[in-house]
């Protein structure tokens, strides 16, 4: 969710929630409502967001534009091929539990 997105990027650059809403020009209270998905910034904030932790928009909502691409060759294929993707995606997320 956006605000998971906003903490992770916030902590990602060693910024308190004060600092950063001295950055933005907002008050702490904002930036803690936001990361608790209790209301959204504006367009003109999440900009800021975006600018100021180098990255889009869509990166602050969790959106990967290759992840579409992929699901539409994945609705494409046969049920048996779609079992093999599972099983991958199920022994690579088992090896990465076990790190």
């Amino acid at each position: 969710m956006l605000g998971s997105m906003l903490k992770k990027f916030r902590v990602q650059h060693a910024m308190t929630q004060v600092e950063l809403s001295e950055i933005l020009g907002v008050t702490q209270e904002s930036i803690s409502g936001w990361e608790r998905n209790r209301f959204t910034p504006d367009y003109a904030n999440l900009l800021r967001l975006a600018r100021l932790y180098h990255t889009s928009i869509d990166s602050l909502f969790e959106y990967h534009p290759e992840a579409d691409a992929m699901w539409d060759v994945y609705v494409k294929l046969m049920p048996d091929q779609k079992d093999i993707i599972q099983t991958l995606i199920n022994t690579f997320a088992k090896a990465n539990t076990n790190d």
